[in-house]
């Protein structure tokens, strides 16, 4: 059970590592509006890359690690009946 633990531990990690890169990525592509970038262009450019789609490919492991736990709900309905 202490590895099912660890692997909930290490993909909301993993999630929020992946998470954080695409954040930065987002953010430091918004100094392209200063040099005259539209909206639709800003967008164009972030979404061809590959560390914009770090951030919901971070969020979905995170909300996995989350709220996805079979084995989790399993181990605490068999220790409740001791």
């Amino acid at each position: 059970m202490v590895i099912f633990i660890l692997y909930r531990l290490l993909f909301y990690l993993l999630g929020i590592i992946l998470t954080t890169i695409g954040l930065v990525y987002f953010i430091i592509y918004i100094s392209l509006f200063s040099m005259g970038f539209s909206l639709l262009e800003y967008l164009e450019v972030t979404l061809s890359r590959f560390e914009a789609y770090l951030l919901p490919i971070g969020i979905i492991i995170i909300v996995f690690s989350i709220y996805f736990d079979n084995g989790w709900n399993k181990f605490v309905r068999r220790n409740k009946d001791r």
